[in-house]
């Protein structure tokens, strides 16, 4: 279970996250939370109507687009009314959901951390579908879907892993961003 996986303390200061403590390169460090889109018409749709000024959207190397802005603006609006249809409550209370927050490092720093993509399917244990249900949501343009058949869907995160031997640093991944789509401040890593 990735709970038992994670050693220390993250702390969220001067929009990134940084690492109290100390973790073995392999360690699972956080998750990336979000609303997921799988299917190409809605990540389409939504791009289109999430993307301005949204620097949370991760698009994975397998098609899946991740929304990480769980709390303002359009995405924020979307994620918390699908949670709600999800049944869930609350604010989600997994601390470890904070791979959203972990920036692209500037000029001159190296990544410490890897992506690794998860997909938590129907069949997975109901502990793991709780501790990922509790910070991912997959959207569904189906007005009419029970909070079951909700449940039934896939959930698409990323866990985030150490690379090497961590203390006491800002965490760092590499955004992969395509050519067309870098801003001025990012490097190619």
């Amino acid at each position: 279970m990735l709970r038992s996986l994670v050693g220390s303390e993250m702390c969220i200061r001067d929009r990134g996250v940084h690492l109290r403590g100390s973790v073995a390169a392999g360690t699972a460090v956080a998750i990336y939370p979000g609303t997921a889109y799988d299917n190409v018409a809605d990540i389409a749709l939504m791009a289109r109507f999430l993307q301005p000024g949204n620097e949370y959207m991760y698009f994975r190397g397998d098609g899946i687009l991740l929304d990480g802005r769980t709390c303002s603006g359009r995405s924020g609006m979307v994620h918390e009314s699908l949670r709600r249809r999800y049944g869930q409550t609350g604010d989600g209370g997994n601390q470890w959901s904070v791979g959203n927050r972990i920036n692209h490092p500037p000029e001159g720093v190296e990544v410490n951390c890897q992506i690794t993509y998860v997909n938590v399917t129907q069949e997975a244990s109901q502990e793991v579908r709780e501790f990922f249900g509790s910070a991912c949501v997959t959207f569904t343009t189906d007005k009419h879907a029970t909070a079951e058949a909700l449940n039934a869907l896939p959930l698409y995160s990323m866990v985030i892993v150490a690379a090497r031997d961590l203390k006491d640093e800002e965490l760092w991944i590499d955004y992969l961003l395509a050519e067309k789509a870098r801003p001025d401040w990012y490097q190619a890593k």
